[in-house]
């Protein structure tokens, strides 16, 4: 089966360049072949690069356009990993809407919570294309109650490599290396940076507006070992030092919910605390404190840390519920249904 993954333009998210590569491996790993093209809303010439180093499509130019219904009605599926431009103040044009008049199967995925916000010029594109939705977060689904479309939650995949507990090389370090913005929670770390008696790691963008404006200027930052925006092999190294993990999230704990930071932290025998429960239905564990009780739930952890093995080797078996050919599977599956429109709310899918 081909397969290709189309992307309109996004602000940097790890997370999702990450899960197109885990979701990608899946594919590939079921024998399906992937290839991968960004869809580029510039009207005079075509970009040479693009976060995804996938190829480039347009559509503003006639020529463009042929050549993009051609390319993408070549495959089995198109999945549109980024459904749509975000509609802001600088781009307003809806002529990306045609980019869907493809003669193939269609999914698209929903990657946060604001369709409301950015997504409402996507409404009638489900309806009118036969575009099934999928997202990796229950509450994603939950927030597009008034899109007229089939619907499914199907988790982000995650696919374990070099893992272990790596209890040889544990030091008595912390990591967040979710991105730099409050909605993280990571100001609470460096509130209590001065009460936490072990060196803080933070991995993040720096060009944040709350990385400027709440972070940087904090009388603590000084305190927290600030590394910028780390690849991957940066960050495993340092997750396979880190005795904790800390997921600051007041969001985290929806029944179909696991970040991608968490699951690297896991992957690497670090212990996630957090202050939500974490993924119950999907049977992860986490050490669960209050964010005024952080620098000691951090403390207690360090000290006991050969108490919280069972935890780990567990949370480390769980991940193999989310093994990118697993995921692609049940994508497949879906793939095959028929299209049926809008059923009201997620009980309805039994969800």
């Amino acid at each position: 089966m081909k397969i290709a993954f189309a992307y309109f333009p996004l602000t940097k998210l790890g997370g999702i360049i990450t899960g197109r590569a885990n979701l990608r491996k899946g594919f590939e790993e079921l024998g399906h072949e992937v290839d991968e093209y960004f869809i580029s809303t510039n009207t005079n010439r075509l970009p040479d690069k693009n976060d995804y180093d996938a190829k480039v499509l347009g559509f503003e130019k006639d020529e463009w356009y042929k050549d993009l219904k051609e390319t993408l009605e070549s495959y089995d599926l198109v999945i549109y990993y980024q459904c749509c431009p975000h509609k802001t103040k600088a781009y307003d044009k809806e002529t990306w809407k045609k980019c869907y008049d493809i003669n193939t199967k269609k999914m698209a995925v929903i990657h946060d919570l604001y369709y409301n916000k950015y997504y409402q010029w996507f409404s009638e594109i489900p309806s009118k294309y036969k575009v099934k939705i999928f997202g990796g977060q229950k509450r994603f689904i939950d927030s597009l109650k008034g899109l007229k479309a089939m619907k499914r939650v199907i988790l982000n995949p995650y696919k374990k490599e070099d893992s272990g507990l790596y209890d040889e090389i544990k030091e008595n370090i912390v990591v967040d290396h979710n991105n730099n913005k409050e909605s993280k929670g990571k100001k609470t770390l460096i509130d209590q940076a001065k009460l936490i008696p072990y060196p803080i790691y933070f991995f993040g963008s720096q060009d944040t507006v709350d990385y400027y404006n709440i972070y940087k200027p904090h009388p603590n930052f000084s305190l927290i070992k600030d590394m910028g925006w780390g690849d991957i092999k940066t960050i495993a190294e340092y997750l396979k030092k880190a005795k904790v993990f800390t997921d600051l999230n007041k969001s985290n704990g929806t029944n179909h919910f696991m970040d991608y930071t968490i699951n690297e932290a896991i992957n690497y025998g670090a212990v996630p605390i957090t202050v939500k429960e974490l993924c119950p239905a999907h049977g992860f564990q986490s050490v669960v404190t209050t964010r005024a009780n952080l620098y000691k739930t951090i403390i207690e952890v360090i000290k006991n840390f050969k108490n919280y093995k069972d935890l780990r080797e567990f949370n480390l078996k769980s991940l193999e519920k989310l093994e990118p050919k697993v995921i692609a599977k049940e994508i497949l599956e879906y793939n095959e249904e028929d299209y049926i429109e809008e059923k009201e709310g997620l009980e309805a899918w039994g969800l």
